[in-house]
């Protein structure tokens, strides 16, 4: 991780799955449950860029995520995130 956790994902689903670069950019990718008292967990995507506790984008569900990119117009480091999503998502499935 290149930039402080400051939205404190440590429930124990919460997972940080690395960071990408996009130009001078570093974007650390994690997946966090967003219902934290609901049996079936609802995880989301967090994308952190800096060092600010406001400097992070959370561009929803994760599986949502995903086919959004698939389909295409998406942000650049949506796109880079996507593989690292995608094989979270995978796991999570076996």
């Amino acid at each position: 991780m290149r930039h402080p956790d400051h939205c404190e994902h440590d429930r124990p689903r919460d997972r940080f799955l690395g960071t990408v670069q996009v130009g001078a950019k570093f974007y650390d990718v994690h997946v966090y449950q967003d219902n934290a008292l609901a049996d079936t967990p609802d995880m989301h995507v967090c994308l952190r860029y800096g060092d600010k506790p406001s400097e992070y984008c959370s561009p929803g569900n994760a599986s949502e995520f995903v086919k959004r990119c698939e389909r295409g117009n998406v942000s650049p480091q949506y796109l880079a995130a996507l593989s690292l999503v995608k094989a979270w998502e995978e796991s999570e499935a076996s």
